[in-house]
């Protein structure tokens, strides 16, 4: 979608049943308002009713309004009509020999246009109420194309409707996961104005809502959300937890101070988010810190404070991960080994040749010998090799990594 112009849109909507009849309407009535015109010229029917020629031709404002009113943003196409049917009219008179007063005629047809430039005024600034905004959003998002009630409705004071965009908020949880995704991709082509919407929304009931608030701030990237979504972090919902982690990361640089004051809080589920932010942004800043958080009192935080540093790749972290070989628990482990392969620091080497060959968990092993063949030095491949060419778990270790 785009910004310019109008409400973004792949085509031109097709004619729903309503569109049908007003149009068929709008043509009644000036088919029968220029019968009546025409008929009004005749001789004995201005003998016996002289008020009919006066009073004809303002039968035409009927359709001239209907037109307005259900097309607001048709102003154009409505003048173009006006003067085709005013000209036609002018010419079907003056073949049949009728006289008129070109004034008085140019006057009328002046009239006809300032009525449908006040009329389309008025209708153009209809209010955006929530009901419609919500009706337009799920209609669009459902059928792909921008309904008629909104043709026109120029993009900038959509995109700033908080009806607009309250709707769109509450389309993200609604069953159609078409309606929800296309409701979220809006909100991040909004931007900026639906930034407070989009916070007020971290705190819904729905957490459907949280989860598409949060990632469709951290497109949005607004700084405004670094604390909110801090909050989101100690959510019930797990899948809540993960979007603030992920929008943190979004927002980049300007969120990382907050986030290495997360890895402090009490809270060992904001502990988490901020590691795992810390990792998908990379900054060089977060190693120490993060460093400090493989001693944790949590397990998940310090298995995710391995995966980050190994992401990272700091060599200053290889040391303190050598020491987490010998954690009680084995996700850590793997995490380590695996990180210690990922920064490929030569004095890591003997420490995962131990944990190949005495880790009493195989998946350890395997982990261990992978990191191994990761390190570009002659000693890693000299004890791959012989492990290899030996007996017992190592020699499965690496059996399971090449083979």
């Amino acid at each position: 979608m785009t910004t310019t112009g109008h409400l973004p849109t792949t085509h031109l909507p097709d004619l729903d049943e309503s569109d049908m009849v007003k149009i068929w309407v709008i043509s009644a009535f000036i088919l029968i308002s220029g019968l009546l015109t025409m008929i009004a010229q005749n001789p004995a029917i201005v003998a016996g009713y002289p008020f009919l020629p006066k009073l004809t031709p303002h039968l035409f404002y009927i359709p001239i309004v209907l037109m307005a009113l259900w097309y607001p943003r048709r102003t154009l196409q409505c003048v173009v009509m006006i003067v085709a049917i005013f000209v036609a009219v002018l010419l079907y008179f003056t073949f049949s020999g009728v006289a008129f007063d070109p004034v008085t005629a140019g006057f009328t047809a002046a009239i006809y246009l300032w009525v449908v430039a006040a009329t389309s005024t008025v209708a153009r600034d209809e209010p955006l109420t929530y009901e419609k905004c919500l009706s337009f959003v799920e209609k669009q998002t459902r059928k792909g194309q921008v309904i008629r009630d909104f043709i026109g409705i120029p993009w900038e004071r959509l995109r700033k409707s908080r009806e607009y965009i309250d709707a769109l908020v509450e389309a993200c949880h609604s069953q159609d996961s078409e309606i929800r995704e296309n409701a979220v991709q809006t909100l991040d082509l909004i931007g900026e104005p639906a930034v407070e919407p989009l916070i007020r929304a971290l705190e819904d009931d729905s957490a459907v809502t949280r989860e598409t608030a949060a990632r469709a701030l951290g497109t949005i990237g607004d700084v405004r959300a670094i604390e909110p979504l801090m909050a989101a972090l100690r959510d019930d919902s797990r899948r809540v937890r993960e979007a603030g982690s992920r929008a943190l990361a979004a927002i980049g640089t300007p969120a990382v101070r907050r986030l290495l004051e997360g890895l402090s809080d009490e809270d060992w589920h904001v502990r988490v988010g901020s590691v795992i932010s810390l990792r998908i942004i990379g900054s060089p800043e977060a190693i120490l810190p993060v460093i400090e958080k493989l001693g944790d009192r949590s397990v998940y935080v310090r298995r995710e404070a391995a995966k980050t540093l190994g992401r990272i790749g700091d060599a200053r972290a290889a040391a303190p991960l050598c020491r987490v070989l010998d954690e009680d628990v084995k996700e850590v482990r793997i995490r380590a080994a695996w990180a210690l392969g990922r920064i490929g620091d030569a004095g890591s080497v003997e420490r995962l040749a131990a944990a190949m060959y005495s880790d009493a968990d195989a998946d350890v092993r395997l982990r261990a010998a992978q990191a191994l063949a990761l390190i570009d030095s002659g000693q890693a491949r000299d004890i791959l090799g012989a492990a290899a060419a030996g007996e017992g778990p190592a020699r499965d270790a690496v059996e399971r990594a090449f083979g």
